[in-house]
């Protein structure tokens, strides 16, 4: 038979993605007998010390990074790449559970990174997903640490794009970012000074794209580029070469799948060929899996226009 502390403490967890820590059901009247009760019953499930998750289906990756935080200590945050997986950055993947904390020294929850740091600002962080993390840009700055340029240059662009941050208010942080132990800093650094100008990237793929042309030495082309006749926008391009009028487009499967978005791909080709463009499309599998192909296809173009 339910009672009303059940009610309450079941009303409090289901703000809180389903996770009670100990100190929880202490302020809500429990005890623990009441907590051992509730774990022997399988009605709750131990995920740490002091740490359960109420019902008993498995815990999600939300749910498990959550409870490492509370397992931590109260300071402790998602952090690196547990923090671009809280924001839903892209590229990032719901894998490594990450937290940074304050203490050189304390808990270490079992199955979880913890990474430990005297640059400790509250004011950079925040709660996203009902998880504590480091917000967006220290998050893009712990994850240039751990992962490759290609993968921070996604989440950054994606940062961009979704207007989470600014490529001033970054660069701002990372003037007060380095230092000895910054190692992340220096590479994000890195990835921004190479960005070309204009629009963030529209997709991780473009971002792919854009680096198979800089990894084989081809010239930088403009992101995003609007087409006009007669001072009227006609078309917005991937990544333009405007003074070869040629159009490199990466056709991600996301935005160019369905019968529709091909119809109009094909009307938007004939309209750029009609106005004297060379468009090159980029699949996915020829830019993973045979990225020089593509590189000299767009070089091929590049050279056309030059001997037209």
């Amino acid at each position: 038979m339910r009672s009303d502390l059940d009610d309450r403490v079941d009303a409090l967890a289901s703000t809180q993605l389903g996770i009670l820590a100990r100190h929880h059901v202490l302020h809500a009247g429990g005890s623990d007998h009441y907590i051992d009760t509730c774990v022997q019953r399988k009605r709750w499930q131990l995920l740490h010390p002091g740490v359960y998750l109420t019902g008993s289906a498995p815990p999600t990756w939300l749910q498990r990074q959550l409870a490492a935080c509370w397992a931590a200590g109260p300071q402790a945050v998602a952090s690196h790449r547990g923090a671009t997986a809280v924001w839903w950055l892209d590229g990032a993947t719901e894998g490594p559970i990450e937290i940074l904390v304050p203490e050189l020294k304390g808990p270490e929850p079992r199955g979880v990174i913890v990474h430990r740091t005297r640059r400790w600002d509250p004011d950079h962080h925040t709660v996203r997903r009902r998880v504590p993390v480091t917000d967006i840009n220290r998050t893009l700055i712990d994850y240039a640490a751990v992962c490759p340029p290609i993968l921070v240059e996604r989440a950054l662009e994606d940062a961009f794009r979704r207007r989470y941050t600014t490529e001033g208010a970054l660069r701002r942080r990372l003037a007060v970012a380095g230092g000895p132990g910054a190692r992340g800093a220096g590479r994000l650094r890195r990835v921004v000074d190479l960005r070309p100008e204009g629009k963030p990237a529209r997709s991780g793929f473009e971002v792919i794209v854009f680096d198979i042309l800089r990894q084989f030495g081809l010239p930088l082309p403009v992101r995003n580029y609007v087409v006009c006749l007669d001072g009227v926008p006609v078309a917005e391009l991937d990544l333009a070469y405007p003074d070869a009028l040629v159009d490199v487009e990466a056709m991600g499967a996301k935005w160019h799948s369905t019968r529709r978005q091909r119809e109009r791909d094909d009307e938007r080709r004939a309209l750029l060929r009609a106005l004297g463009w060379d468009v090159v499309e980029v699949e996915w599998e020829p830019a993973i899996y045979r990225p020089e192909g593509v590189a000299d296809e767009v070089r091929a173009a590049l050279r056309g226009s030059v001997a037209a």
